[in-house]
């Protein structure tokens, strides 16, 4: 793939004064987006923010009621909050009462520049940045995929938003490259966290390796190459070792393969179901590791709030990887569950010391900055116009 020119943005001045900006913080179910939507408004609060007037926040009134001591601080602060009702995002309510909505809330507010943190923007009278945040909407769906249409369809609408757009902000520089020619150069700002920092565990802790995914069940996420993994440290390594996943079951047939070969590898059923944001913290300090599967990933957050929690992570050699871990990671070869378990009982007399590096490499990920940097470019895309 050619190189694109990709621009990390470090500014980190605090924004006082300049265009009026609207932020549409309307789309937050369950999982990326609302943790997005929820520490993205957490870390403006934080942010030395002079004029918050010129800031309108767009939330859905369910978010608004559901969370209603951030939207109170958000208005006390003087950012011009606003709670619309908005239709479950996929619908076709949602596509087509989303352009009415903006261009609503564009009049009323008087912005200069629209922030979609998403893919997908409708048709505006007023400059917009857009996210690149979902690796679905910018590679070539499957061509086994039975939602192939459906997919195309958002990658070509992706693609369109992309080349209109002010300015894409990408969640990492893994994601920037897949962006179409003819959009603009990417500018990478990756998601915070705002888990508090853990401790690390040394090894043997509890004389069990207790090991946790993060993930939905889903085909690209390798879930089936960790099941045997924990079944091979077991078998190979003398690694007393159980896993947990915690995440969204959509493909319930897939739940029900990935079931049965960890009864029959593990000896029980380690699908645990989703897990709820006030509980990630406590989930992640009962393990000892975080483990990803696959290389499929846009920013992967499971990765940072494993980071943060003092946690080794253990993921699969690739750029991503490198980029949001460094030498933090405990990396194995891709699809290999021999790779997979020899690399991590190799590395169980440094998890602590992993865990320690971790905590530290996880200050990059501070939403008060991001927040900030993502103000600073919408403001640079506005005034440029």
């Amino acid at each position: 793939m050619a190189a694109r020119s990709i621009r990390v943005v470090l500014d980190r001045r605090p924004v006082t004064g300049g265009p009026r900006l609207l932020i549409d913080l309307s789309v937050a179910p369950a999982g990326g987006a609302r943790a997005f939507v929820d520490g993205f408004t957490k870390g403006l609060l934080d942010s030395p923010l002079d004029d918050a007037s010129r800031v309108s926040l767009l939330y859905d009134e369910d978010w608004a009621e559901q969370n209603e001591v951030l939207f109170a601080q958000a208005n006390s602060r003087g950012f011009n909050v606003i709670a619309r009702h908005v239709a479950p995002p996929g619908t076709w309510r949602a596509r087509a009462g989303r352009g009415r909505l903006l261009r609503a809330a564009c009049r009323e507010t008087r912005a200069d520049i629209v922030f979609l943190p998403r893919e997908f923007a409708p048709r505006l009278t007023v400059p917009f940045v857009v996210m690149a945040r979902n690796l679905y909407a910018w590679l070539p769906p499957p061509a086994d995929s039975e939602h192939r249409l459906t997919l195309w369809l958002m990658r070509r609408s992706a693609h369109r938003s992309a080349r209109r757009a002010a300015r894409v902000i990408a969640v990492s520089r893994a994601i920037a490259n897949y962006l179409p020619a003819g959009s603009a150069s990417p500018e990478v700002i990756p998601h915070g966290c705002d888990l508090p920092a853990g401790k690390p565990v040394q090894w043997p802790r509890s004389g069990v390796l207790r090991v946790v995914m993060l993930a939905t069940v889903a085909p690209h996420k390798g879930i089936a190459c960790i099941i045997d993994a924990i079944a091979l440290l077991r078998t190979e390594h003398g690694v007393s070792a159980e896993l947990a996943i915690y995440g969204p079951v959509p493909d319930k047939s897939l739940a029900v393969s990935l079931r049965a070969q960890s009864q029959a590898v593990l000896g029980y059923d380690a699908i645990a179901g989703p897990a709820p944001l006030d509980r990630r913290s406590e989930i992640l300090g009962a393990a000892d590791v975080v483990a990803i599967g696959s290389s499929y990933e846009s920013f992967c957050l499971p990765l940072v709030e494993g980071m943060r929690a003092g946690r080794a992570v253990w993921a699969p050699a690739c750029d991503l990887v490198e980029e949001l871990c460094g030498d933090v990671a405990v990396r194995y070869a891709e699809g290999s569950a021999r790779s997979a378990a020899t690399e991590m009982a190799n590395a169980l007399p440094s998890l602590e010391a992993l865990g320690s590096q971790g905590i530290k490499r996880s200050d990059t990920f501070r939403w008060d900055e991001i927040a900030q940097r993502i103000l600073y470019t919408l403001d640079r895309a506005a005034t440029a116009r």
